[in-house]
């Protein structure tokens, strides 16, 4: 049933669809523009619109409440969150394969599950706090925690953009 409802989340905001869309087109003028850059692109903008799609984890990770009264344990309403975004990651990879190269391999697998890795992080982070470590460095205080939390997702993102660049 919380799978049923998930996939009713983006007919209820089709906004969210609508970026997918864009994100899609996107990753095409980049693959015609600069076609060395079509990787990488996929990359960024399959993760971004992984992200439109995952209102629901956010919602379930960010409420212990609604966690409990939904039922099941925590890692069931997690996973059942997480379908539609993984779904879609599929089908924009299977989207924009054509514009990045001519086969499926093996890198294809690990960027699939990777960024359905980075938008499972992104979509389950805690909320923002604002109290915590510090460093100095000579261009000033920077919050290390603060920057910590910020880039919890795009940091796997970051590796994969790596990985396709070297092997895709």
């Amino acid at each position: 049933m919380l799978v049923q409802v998930e996939l009713w989340r983006p007919v209820r905001h089709p906004s969210a669809l609508v970026v997918w869309a864009a994100l899609l087109l996107t990753t095409y003028a980049v693959a015609v523009a600069l076609p060395a850059s079509a990787g990488p692109a996929q990359v960024v903008l399959g993760f971004l619109a992984a992200g439109r799609l995952t209102g629901g984890l956010r919602a379930v990770n960010r409420s212990a409440g609604l966690r409990r009264a939904l039922g099941g344990g925590d890692t069931l309403v997690t996973l059942a969150h997480l379908v539609v975004p993984a779904v879609a990651v599929v089908v924009w990879y299977a989207a924009t394969l054509p514009a990045v190269r001519s086969g499926v391999g093996v890198i294809d697998g690990v960027l699939v599950l990777g960024t359905v890795a980075a938008a499972y992080r992104a979509g389950t982070r805690p909320p923002m706090t604002y109290g915590g470590a510090a460093a100095d460095t000579p261009f000033g205080m920077i919050p290390v925690d603060l920057v910590r939390q910020v880039v919890r997702g795009p940091d796997v993102v970051g590796a994969l953009v790596v990985a396709q660049m070297l092997w895709g």
